[in-house]
């Protein structure tokens, strides 16, 4: 891989987060001075380390037709993830690698060009803005968050060409003359007005040719220019002939009766519908409610804050996390059972933890304090609802207000006065802080507790109010210390000090391969005191039992053999680190058969590889070249290219 990468994390500029480019070794990267680039290895390596947010790949001498890319930026909405007509058309016309940018509010399309040179970039008249980028002095991320099924890069020059002419044209009836229907366009934008004067003919029951020959014929040099975008304009517009604002009068397209059903009768391409609208994926979604739970005083408020702090910079403390914030976010953070005082120091330890300042946290972070009564919802006995108080209201204004991504309340318990033994009532409860979640765009999540006493990892029947605060969460965790079992197994003798999440409830995401461990570590105070905060934890690979030696043999010979596949043929079993254990060739489906437990599955195939001759190769599968398990023999049979 050519040496041409940098790494980049999010960084405060004092104004706003950015993303300057940075070296391995922590010093400032240049997108013009190969001296500063690494290998794609070695960047990836140091974002998976926890120690960057992000790849970046620097274009500088780099050809065109090797690589050319088209950022489009604001053309996908936060909410649905839809996006913008132009970027769907834009798309399915490159036929070349997509992905989503790190903001998660563009697309980036990698391809081939014959175009020199090229750095340019300008509003689209269909919303948005784009930006050109080739054999440039500058650098792109790679996010690696793919979107469409294209693998490869393929020649789209026509493409970034009739974006060039977007940026050189000038549209007729943006000169402020009227030139076109009469149309002043004033200080309107340009595109915006002619898209409106095409609206304007298409409504009056004008023909395409007819609109075309009325653009014409206002100045002579806007004649045979308008062959492509006016038809593209056209397209956009589903209106009938002489009903809106054109002849005939009547009721305009915008003011049609509202329908209850809206008929769909087609199924998009997958590569085109849009991605869930993650914060953290597996964690944290807009428009939904995230609830971890378990006994009291096993670190819930301390999960919350470690969630919070990697929010609002988009880090982590180490490789060992999964909850991946992507990029910083806001949160309102309300936390009722712990005094201020208390919270102060969790949040230093926890600042400690991800190695960040005040300076970093407090920009994207609102904490609201409870001096007295927390609660917001009550139930009104006479008229059978639930009544939001002054405090909900508070915290909608807040909400509104600050406009975070996330809103965190622990526990759920100390906001209401609902029986939790009454799932109808907890139901409303729950629905009120989905309900928060919908309105205003964001996730919430919400602590609750279970009766003291031992359940077992992702139980979501232990929950109080199970059979509603579960309906209403999108996603539910356990949240429980190390039990003595777990400890012997591990060989910790202070088992306190080691908690676990496990997955009780998540729809729209596979469960977790095995428990996310946390350290409870103390940290120091500036004044004197001491206080927690989680450290992501794996447990010794050591102390995990792997199969009884009679089976590596039997294990061996099943890579050898490969995995069947559907009509006959094996292929290689793969291991690679994003592959999903529903892949029907995930190794794990091989350790199933064999009887090994997930827990051992690790320590299984590191022995496999360095005592039993198993490697990772590259295996061409079809047109992709793919990662799979190969035997010292080579085996089993496939087209390996290494």
């Amino acid at each position: 891989m050519q040496r041409r990468w940098i790494v980049w994390k999010w960084t405060w500029n004092g104004k706003k987060w950015d993303k300057p480019p940075y070296q391995t070794n922590g010093l400032f990267a240049k997108s013009d001075d190969p001296a500063t680039w690494c290998d794609y290895d070695e960047a990836k390596q140091a974002v998976d380390a926890g120690l960057f947010d992000g790849v970046g790949l620097c274009l500088h001498t780099l050809p065109s037709e090797l690589l050319t890319a088209i950022d489009a930026d604001d053309v996908r909405d936060p909410v649905t993830t839809a996006l913008l007509p132009w970027v769907t058309d834009l798309i399915n016309n490159c036929a070349s690698y997509c992905e989503v940018t790190p903001s998660g509010r563009g697309i980036r399309i990698l391809l081939l060009s014959d175009i020199q040179t090229i750095h340019t970039s300008g509003p689209h008249p269909g919303g948005g803005k784009f930006e050109l980028f080739a054999n440039c002095k500058r650098y792109i991320t790679v996010s690696g968050a793919q979107l469409t099924v294209y693998d490869d890069l393929e020649d789209a020059t026509d493409e970034v060409r009739g974006l060039e002419q977007i940026l050189a044209h000038r549209m007729p009836g943006g000169n402020g003359n009227g030139a076109v229907g009469g149309a002043s366009a004033g200080t309107l934008d340009r595109s915006a007005e002619f898209f409106r004067v095409v609206r304007t003919l298409k409504e009056s029951g004008l023909t395409l040719a007819q609109a075309i020959a009325a653009f014409e014929a206002g100045e002579s040099k806007y004649r045979g220019r308008l062959s492509v975008e006016l038809p593209r304009a056209w397209d956009k517009f589903n209106v009938r002939p002489g009903v809106g604002s054109g002849v005939g009068g009547g009721q305009t397209s915008h003011e049609q009766v509202r329908k209850t059903y809206r008929p769909v009768v087609t199924i998009p391409d997958g590569a085109l519908i849009s991605v869930r609208p993650w914060i953290a994926r597996g964690y944290l979604m807009r428009g939904c409610l995230t609830i971890p739970f378990g006994p009291p005083d096993q670190g819930k408020s301390l999960l919350l804050i470690h969630w919070a702090i990697s929010l609002v910079t988009g880090r982590k403390v180490n490789a060992h996390q999964r909850f991946d914030a992507i990029e910083p976010r806001r949160v309102i953070l309300v936390m009722a059972e712990d005094p201020e005082n208390e919270q102060d120091m969790r949040l230093d330890a926890a600042m400690q933890a991800f190695n960040v300042t005040r300076q970093m946290v407090e920009p994207n972070m609102l904490r609201l304090m409870v001096d007295d009564d927390a609660t917001m919802l009550t139930w009104d006995e006479n008229k059978s609802q639930i009544i939001c108080g002054p405090a909900w209201d508070e915290l909608c204004e807040h909400v509104t207000t600050f406009k975070p991504d996330v809103v965190m309340l622990d526990p759920l318990i100390e906001f209401h006065t609902i029986p939790e033994n009454n799932n109808e009532r907890m139901r409303a409860v729950a629905g009120r802080f989905r309900w928060l979640a919908r309105a205003h765009n964001l996730a919430t999540v919400a602590s609750s507790h279970t009766p003291k006493g031992d359940i077992a990892p992702g139980d979501l029947s232990k929950i109080r109010g199970a059979g509603s605060v579960g309906a209403a969460s999108r996603f539910a965790s356990t949240f429980m210390e190390m039990n003595d079992k777990e400890a012997q197994t591990f060989g910790i003798t202070q088992r306190q000090f080691y908690c676990r999440l496990d997955r009780a409830r998540g729809s729209y995401a596979p469960p977790a391969s095995d428990a996310e461990w946390f350290e409870k570590h103390g940290f120091q105070i500036a004044n004197g005191e001491q206080a927690p905060a989680l450290i992501p934890w794996a447990p010794p690979q050591a102390s995990i039992p792997g199969p009884q030696a009679p089976l590596w043999a039997t294990l061996v010979a099943g890579i050898a053999a490969g995995c069947p596949v559907a009509g006959g043929g094996v292929v290689p079993w793969t291991a690679a680190k994003n592959a999903k254990r529903t892949d029907a060739r995930h190794i794990s489906k091989l350790f199933e058969q064999h009887g090994i437990e997930r827990v051992s599955e690790a320590v299984t195939l590191d022995t496999l590889k360095n005592d039993h001759g198993i490697t990772d190769s590259k295996v061409k599968l079809g047109r992709h070249e793919r990662t799979g398990l190969r035997t010292a023999l080579n085996l089993p049979e496939a087209e390996w290219l290494d």
